[in-house]
């Protein structure tokens, strides 16, 4: 900014700062709208939604969690099933620790989900193959 030498200069500075102030304004208001589009929990879920389909790093990682989760939560169903008649909190806690230790464990490892998932596949078609020559016999 410039001396301000006479009471002119002084009005003309005065105009110049409330025109940046304006503009100043108009900016922040913008970005408070932007902001504030963004931060609702549609957008953020949009967003989400829009990174998982771009990475496929997040969508492995995803995926991995959920299946461990699922099996984590088999496993601890299988568990209380053969202590169906016995429903103490001690049963009831050894089953939330069985299904945490299975859920990190293929959280951590993927190779061993897919380990046993080809074992399965390999029993399952086994034995369908087996059930399918003894008919045709």
């Amino acid at each position: 900014m410039e001396n301000i030498q006479t009471q002119q200069d002084l009005h003309q500075a005065i105009l110049q700062l409330e025109q940046q102030q304006m503009i100043e304004k108009e900016a922040l208001i913008l970005q408070l709208q932007e902001t504030y589009s963004s931060m609702q929990p549609i957008n953020v879920l949009n967003n989400f939604i829009a990174e998982v389909n771009q990475s496929e790093s997040l969508k492995r990682n995803l995926f991995k969690a959920c299946v461990a989760l699922a099996i984590g939560f088999i496993a601890k169903k299988i568990f209380e099933s053969f202590l169906a008649n016995t429903k103490t909190p001690i049963v009831l806690l050894i089953g939330l620790f069985m299904q945490f230790i299975v859920v990190s464990l293929f959280a951590k490892d993927g190779t061993m989900i897919k380990n046993i998932a080809l074992h399965f596949y390999k029993l399952i078609t086994e034995n369908n193959q087996q059930l399918l020559s003894s008919n045709n016999k």
